[in-house]
C-alpha cells in the first residue's frame, strides 16, 4: 500500500513540474511601453484642448466626470443655469429617467443640450434603450438602402464614343463669361475630405464646413418636431437639431470628435463653436474609464482574493489525490482450518454422527499408516503406538485416546479427537 501512495505522489509531482514548465516556457507576460509624445495629463483629461478652446472664446467649460450629481438631490448637485450649454457623453447607462425628465425640463427653459448615443457597440438600433432618447421619442435607424437610379444605369452603360461626347460639353460648359466666373468666386469655398465618417454641414450664412460623425446608424426625430437644422447624406441624418419649449437639443451620431486627439480633424473645433454659439457657461458631462471587476474586487478586499487564492489551492490538492486508477476495497471473511474442523465436528455431534467422522478419519490414518509400515496391523497396540510417537512426536496418550478410541464423553473431547486424528494424517 505504501509502494502504492509512493508511486501516486511521484505521478503527481511529475505531472506538476511538467504543466510548471509548459507555462514558464509558452505563457508569457508581454508588456510594451510605447511613448507617443504626449503629456500625462492629455490622457488623464481627454477634454483638456477642449477647455482650452473655450478658455481662449472666453468661454468657461467645465467638465465632470460623475453622472449622479446632474441634477440630483445631494449637497454636491450640479444644475447648470437656463442659458448654459449641456453636453453630455457615454450616457447611456449613466442617466436615470429621473435625471431625463429634469433635463427636458431645463431644456424647454431655455437650455441647448447636446448629446448623442454611439451604438457601435450595439447588435441593432433596437436594442438601444437611453432615458434621453425615450424621453424625446428619438430612434436610431440604420442607414438607408441607396438604389441606382436610371442615370447611373445609363452612364455606365453608354458607348466609349458618348462618353467622350460628354467630355467634350463639359469642357464647353467650364469655359464661362466672365461675369459668371466672378459669381463664382463670390460662392462660398467647399472643402472635400475623403474621410468616410465626414458630414457636411452648412450654415445660414452659406458657409459649408466638415466634421467626422459615426456613420454606422442614422438619427430619425419624431414626426411632431420643430426640427431647427439637419445633416447627412442619402443614407439618413448624422446631426439633428430640435426647438423644445424655449431651447434646443443637438444630437449627433458621435460626440467623442472633440476629445484631445479628434478636435483638430476637420473642422470638429469649428462644430463645436457652432454650436454653443456665445454662450459662456458650458458644462460636459463623460465617465471615466472603470477599472477591470478583478482589480475593483482587489481594492475592495485584498483578503477575499487571498481567500480564494487558497481555496483553489486546497481544490487543485483534493483533486490530485483522486489521480490515478481508483482502487475499489471489498471486504472478505477468511476462516482457518481448525475453524473449519472445530464446526464441522459440532455439526457432528449435534446430529449424534461423531462416530461416522472419527471412524472414517482412523481408518484414514491407519491405512496411510500401513503404506509406510506394512505389518502395523499385525503389531500389538504398544507397538502401534510406539510407532506414532517416533513418528510424529506427539503425545502417547494423546494419540492412544484419538486412534484407538471410539467413544467421548464430551463434545470438547470429540473435537480434541478429531483435530488430532487430522495432525496425525498431515504428519504421516
Amino acid at each position: 500500500m505504501q509502494v502504492k501512495q509512493l508511486v501516486r505522489t511521484g505521478v503527481v509531482v511529475i505531472l506538476l513540474i511538467l504543466i510548471s514548465t509548459c507555462s514558464y516556457y509558452n505563457w508569457q507576460w508581454k508588456e510594451t511601453e510605447v511613448n507617443i509624445g504626449i503629456a500625462d495629463n492629455l490622457m488623464q483629461q481627454p477634454f483638456l484642448a477642449l477647455q482650452k478652446l473655450s478658455e481662449s472664446t472666453e468661454g468657461s467649460l467645465k467638465v465632470v466626470y460623475d453622472y449622479p450629481r446632474l441634477f440630483s438631490n445631494a449637497k454636491s448637485k450640479i444644475v447648470p443655469a437656463h442659458d448654459a450649454v449641456l453636453i453630455l457623453t457615454s450616457s447611456d447607462k449613466r442617466l436615470t429617467q429621473n435625471q431625463s425628465q429634469q433635463i427636458v425640463a431645463w431644456v424647454e427653459q431655455g437650455g441647448h443640450l447636446i448629446f448623442s448615443m454611439d451604438t457601435a457597440f450595439y447588435k441593432q438600433p433596437r436594442d438601444i434603450h437611453h432615458p434621453l432618447w425615450n424621453t424625446l421619442n428619438i430612434t436610431a435607424i440604420p442607414p438607408k438602402t441607396i438604389e441606382p437610379t436610371e442615370s447611373d444605369d445609363l452612364t455606365s452603360d453608354s458607348s466609349p464614343s458618348e462618353q467622350a461626347d460628354s467630355q467634350e460639353e463639359n469642357e464647353k460648359a467650364a469655359i464661362e463669361p466672365e461675369d459668371e466666373a466672378e459669381e463664382a468666386e463670390k460662392a462660398p469655398e467647399k472643402l472635400e475630405f475623403e474621410g468616410p465618417f465626414s458630414t457636411e454641414f452648412k450654415t445660414q450664412n452659406g458657409n459649408v464646413f466638415f466634421a467626422y460623425l459615426e456613420k454606422s446608424y442614422r438619427i430619425s426625430a419624431p414626426e411632431n418636431a420643430q426640427v431647427v437644422t439637419s445633416a447627412g447624406d442619402e443614407q439618413g441624418d448624422t446631426f439633428v437639431q430640435i426647438k423644445l419649449g424655449q431651447g434646443k437639443v443637438s444630437l449627433l451620431t458621435e460626440i467623442e470628435i472633440w476629445n484631445n486627439r479628434q478636435l483638430n480633424s476637420a473642422h470638429n473645433a469649428y462644430l463645436y463653436r457652432w454650436l454653443v454659439d456665445d454662450r459662456q457657461n458650458i458644462w460636459l458631462f463623460t465617465s471615466a474609464a472603470q477599472d477591470h471587476w478583478l482589480v475593483s474586487l482587489a481594492n475592495w478586499s485584498p483578503s477575499l482574493i487571498v481567500l480564494i487564492l487558497v481555496l483553489l489551492v486546497l481544490f487543485v490538492w483534493y483533486q490530485a489525490v483522486q489521480f490515478g486508477p481508483a482502487y475499489t476495497h471489498n471486504e472478505t471473511h477468511q476462516h482457518f482450518f481448525h475453524q473449519h474442523i472445530k464446526a464441522s465436528a459440532e455439526f457432528y455431534w449435534q446430529h449424534k454422527q461423531q462416530a461416522l467422522l472419527t471412524n472414517a478419519l482412523q481408518q484414514q490414518v491407519i491405512e496411510k499408516i500401513c503404506k509406510r509400515w506394512p505389518a502395523f496391523r499385525t503389531a500389538n497396540q504398544a507397538q502401534q503406538i510406539d510407532y506414532l510417537v517416533d513418528l510424529t512426536q506427539l503425545d502417547k496418550t494423546l494419540i492412544q485416546k484419538s486412534i484407538f478410541a471410539h467413544t467421548n464423553q464430551d463434545e470438547r473431547g470429540f473435537t480434541r479427537q478429531v483435530r488430532t486424528l487430522q495432525k496425525i494424517r498431515n504428519l504421516i
